[in-house]
C-alpha cells in the first residue's frame, strides 16, 4: 500500500501537485493494440467522489498481477478540483504505475452521452486492444426513467453535480444530470463490443438494463441490490478482470468472497451479485410472454407480499422495490391459478441460461434507511436479477408510464397486458 500511494502521490488520484511532466516514453503503449483494454470510468462528481483515491490506489496495487500484453486505463470525474482539472485520463500496466495521461481542457459531464463518447473515443483511439471490459462506477437506480420535472429524485446510471463539493452525506452534493439506460445503451453502441460491463453500481442488475444493453457487451455482472459501500476490490479482482476470454464467472466469485469473507470488515459482509449472458435475453424474454400474459392480464394486481425484493420503495420516493423476477414466477406458481409448477419449470430452464450465475449473500448492508430486511428470504428460488413489477400504486407515481419506453415492456408481452 506504501508503493500504491507513492505512485498516486505524482500521478493519478492523490495528484495535488501541478501537471506532471510528460513521459519520454508514453504510458500505456498508445497506439498499439494490445490483447485486452480495461476501462474503469469513474462518474464521481457526487457524494462519492471520496471513494476515488482509494478505488484508484486498490487499482495501481493490482496492476503488478494482470497479464502481460493488457493495460488498465481510468476515466475519473470527481469534485476533488474546483477547475478544470476535474475529467482526467490514467493507464497503468502490469510493468507501468497508474499515471495520469491526460487531463481534459473542461469539466466534462460525466453522465452527457456526448461527453462519454469523447472519452471512450479517446480511449479506443489511443489505447486499441483485441478485447475490452468496462466497468461503470458510480450511483445508479437501475432502469427507472428519468422524470426531467423531478430530476433531483430519481436517476438511472451516474449522476454529474457540476463540480458542487460537500459532505457525502449531504444530499445536495448528489443533485445533478443522470443518463438514462436508453441513452446508455446508445452512447455505448458506437464502440467495439464488450467482452463484459461490470457496473460497480447499485441495482443495476435488471432485466430491463441487461435488455437493453444486449447488443453492446456479452456479459453484464452486477447487483439487484445496493452495493456495499467499498465496491469492487480492484486489487484483488484485476487480474481476473483483464483476462481473455473473459473470466466472468471469477470476477462475480471473487467479488462476493471478498465480503463474505470478511475481509472488509463489518458492516460489509455480503455481496449480492449475478452474472447475464445477453445472447440468451431474447430467448428469455420470448419465454416470459406468455408468463406476463398469465399473471398480469387484464391489468391484474400482482400479489407482491411474498415476493425477493431488494429496496422498498414505500418510504423513498427515488427507487422502485427490485422484485426478483425469479422468485416473482416461483411465488406465483404457488399461489396463481393461471401458472403452474410445469410453468414454471419450463421458464426456468430458459432462465437459467440467460442468468448462469447468482452469488447471493444471505445479508447485505444498506445506507438508505427503510423498513427492510436486507436479506435474501428464499436462495434457492432467487436468481439474482430484478424486474419491475407494473401496480396501481406505481402507476400513481409515474412510473408505469415511463416504463413503457422500455425495450423489455415489449419484448416480455408486458405491453400486452394492459398495464
Amino acid at each position: 500500500m506504501v508503493l500504491a500511494l507513492c505512485i498516486l502521490g505524482t500521478s493519478c488520484a492523490s495528484d495535488d501537485d501541478e501537471y506532471a511532466t510528460p513521459e519520454v516514453v508514453p504510458p500505456g503503449f498508445p497506439g498499439q493494440k494490445l490483447n485486452y483494454t480495461l476501462i474503469v470510468y469513474m462518474a464521481a462528481e457526487n457524494s462519492l467522489s471520496t471513494f476515488v483515491d482509494s478505488d484508484s490506489m486498490e487499482i495501481a496495487k493490482g496492476l503488478a498481477a494482470i497479464p502481460e500484453g493488457t493495460r488498465v486505463v481510468v476515466f475519473i470525474d470527481d469534485a476533488k478540483y474546483k477547475d478544470n482539472r476535474s475529467s482526467r485520463l490514467c493507464v497503468g500496466t502490469r510493468k507501468e504505475p497508474l499515471q495520469r495521461v491526460k487531463v481534459y481542457d473542461h469539466n466534462l459531464c460525466s453522465t452527457d452521452a456526448e461527453d462519454m463518447g469523447l472519452v471512450l473515443s479517446d480511449i479506443v483511439r489511443d489505447y486499441p486492444a483485441e478485447h475490452y471490459g468496462l466497468v461503470l462506477w458510480s450511483h445508479a437506480s437501475g432502469w427507472v426513467v428519468q422524470n426531467k420535472a423531478n430530476a433531483v429524485q430519481r436517476r438511472s446510471f451516474g449522476i454529474d453535480n457540476g463540480l458542487r463539493i460537500g459532505s457525502r452525506y449531504d444530499e445536495r452534493v448528489n443533485q445533478g444530470v443522470v443518463m438514462d439506460i436508453p441513452v446508455l445503451a446508445q452512447a455505448l453502441g458506437r464502440f467495439p463490443h464488450l467482452d463484459y460491463l461490470l457496473f460497480d453500481a447499485c441495482f443495476m442488475q435488471c432485466i430491463e438494463v441487461a435488455y437493453e444493453l444486449r447488443k453492446v457487451t456479452d456479459y453484464i455482472i452486477g447487483s439487484p441490490a445496493e452495493i456495499p459501500g467499498l465496491g469492487a476490490p480492484y486489487d484483488l479482482l484485476l487480474p481476473i478482470m483483464c483476462q481473455a476470454p473473459a473470466n466472468v464467472e471469477g470476477i462475480v466469485n471473487g467479488y462476493v468472497d471478498y465480503y463474505e469473507s470478511g475481509k472488509a470488515g463489518s458492516p460489509y459482509t455480503g455481496a449480492e451479485i449475478s452474472l447475464i449472458q445477453t445472447s440468451a435475453l431474447d430467448t428469455l424474454a420470448a419465454a416470459t410472454v406468455p408468463c406476463m400474459q398469465a399473471l398480469l392480464g387484464g391489468r391484474k394486481e400482482a400479489d407482491t407480499s411474498q415476493i425477493q425484493r431488494y429496496c422498498d420503495n414505500t418510504r423513498s420516493p427515488r427507487f422502485t422495490e427490485y422484485f426478483d423476477l425469479k422468485n416473482w414466477l416461483y411465488q406465483s406458481s404457488l399461489s396463481d391459478e393461471n401458472f403452474s409448477e410445469e410453468d414454471y419449470q419450463k421458464w426456468c430452464k430458459v432462465y437459467d441460461l440467460a442468468v448462469p450465475l447468482a452469488r447471493l449473500s444471505p445479508k447485505w448492508y444498506s445506507t438508505i434507511p427503510y423498513e427492510m430486511k436486507r436479506e435474501v428470504i428464499d436462495k434457492e428460488h432467487c436468481g439474482g436479477a430484478s424486474v419491475f413489477i407494473p401496480s396501481s400504486f406505481y402507476e400513481q407515481k409515474g412510473l408505469t408510464e415511463t416504463y413503457h419506453t422500455l425495450s423489455w415492456y415489449t419484448a416480455a408481452g408486458i405491453n400486452q397486458t394492459g398495464w
